[in-house]
């Protein structure tokens, strides 16, 4: 049965009940809606020039990580399976990229920052998408909305931004002017860890359906919820439990056209570590298999091809091709069902993010090597093997205490 418990606003609480079915029963994390309509609120900063109403052409990539400095991006024209540098690349952004997100329209690029010792400061930033790929940044590169957002996407048809925090533990829900470009605070959900499950806050996504937002939030799985994409509602929420609680467990998540939902978790063993399937229902998720795609170790970014025909993950500790660790596992699928093409091929060192692109012939995976191949542009062959078409260099890590790099490579692809 479903538990519902009171704590300032109404609260959900949260986790998996009975069988395979995933309910709303055992705590795993709380949400509570606490904020809806604020029209007084968010940032109403207005673009300067013509507006952002023109759609731009051009199949671009836009990568963090640069050997120029932890605050520039570059971006690169993917054309005939080569990266060629875009117009004015790579672009001091000021501030070191968590994450980035494109409209669906391809005219503007958000720049999710959630801290670091340079740059100006946390939140979302706004560039436009010009001609061969150039940027220019709007509201004179200040921040159209605070927070410490560590991820974002915007919904498929393109009115809704939402944010990750990585802090204060919510999901922010912005909408998009596309006359002025401002964001607008529209809804906030607040979730907290209960019953011993630890958040740490890593991806959001939009269903290409618009009908789900889904948030990984590691040992506590992943919050789920249901989108009313032609007005901003959001339905109640509910979530998945992991089955790798302490070794940093869900990271990544994906969907398909048809509501499945694809989650790439870390840790557990190697019978454990892999992609699990859900199929997304309005009040509950129901798991599709209980033998997971197994992949390498440390699957931290997953992608899936445009007709949802075949799904890859970045290895990010995988050592069984490199030292340094980076493999990506290869699966065909059909009716939610994964099947492995194989053994994992190579990837950038210590692979993080993953991307398809728009002309859907392309996957794209960024890491962290310093030589030749930190950025790598596979093609997609007919059976949906990957093939390294063209590579280009990213910078060296920046080590934290744990060796591991401080900040991302991530990436964000036109539509």
């Amino acid at each position: 049965m479903a538990k519902w418990m009171e704590s300032g606003p109404m609260a959900l609480e949260l986790g998996q009940g009975q069988g395979r079915r995933v309910m709303r029963g055992v705590a795993a994390v709380i949400l509570a809606a606490t904020v809806a309509a604020l029209s007084g609120c968010g940032s109403f900063f207005v673009y300067p020039g013509s507006g952002t109403t023109t759609t731009t052409s051009g199949d671009y990539v836009y990568v963090s990580n640069s050997p120029t400095g932890i605050t520039y991006i570059n971006g690169y024209s993917i054309a005939n399976g080569t990266l060629a540098a875009t117009s004015g690349s790579p672009v001091n952004v000021n501030v070191v990229p968590s994450a980035m997100a494109i409209t669906p329209n391809n005219n503007l690029l958000y720049i999710a920052s959630s801290g670091g010792t340079t740059g100006t400061g946390n939140g979302l930033y706004a560039y436009v998408i010009g001609s061969a790929g150039a940027l220019t940044a709007e509201n004179s590169g200040g921040a159209m909305a605070g927070g410490y957002p560590v991820s974002i996407d915007i919904s498929p048809d393109g009115q809704w931004l939402f944010a990750l925090d990585g802090l204060s533990n919510t999901i922010s829900e912005y909408s998009i002017n596309y006359t002025s470009g401002a964001l607008s605070l529209t809804n906030q959900l607040t979730f907290a860890a209960t019953g011993g499950a630890n958040i740490t806050a890593y991806q959001i996504r939009v269903a290409p359906t618009g009908s789900y937002v889904v948030a990984a939030v590691g040992d506590a799985g992943e919050i789920v919820i249901p989108l009313t994409t032609s007005s901003g509602a959001l339905g109640s929420t509910y979530g998945i439990t992991t089955v790798n609680v302490g070794s940093g467990s869900d990271y990544a998540v994906t969907m398909d056209g048809s509501n499945n939902l694809y989650v790439a978790r870390t840790g557990g063993t190697t019978a454990t570590t892999g992609v699990y399937v859900y199929a997304l229902g309005s009040t509950a998720a129901t798991l599709v298999s209980s033998t997971p795609g197994l992949t390498g170790a440390g699957p931290k970014s997953i992608v899936l091809s445009s007709g949802y025909n075949y799904l890859y993950t970045g290895n990010e500790t995988d050592t069984t091709l490199q030292t340094a660790g980076g493999t990506i596992s290869e699966f065909s699928q059909s009716s939610a069902k994964l099947t492995s093409l194989g053994v994992a091929i190579l990837s950038p060192v210590e692979v993080y993010s993953m991307g398809r692109d728009n002309s859907g012939n392309y996957i794209l995976a960024a890491g962290y090597n310093s030589t030749s191949n930190g950025l790598i542009l596979y093609s997609i062959g007919s059976a949906g093997a990957l093939t390294q078409a063209s590579a280009v260099t990213t910078a060296a890590p920046v080590p934290n205490g744990a060796g591991l790099p401080t900040y991302p490579a991530v990436m964000a692809l036109t539509h």
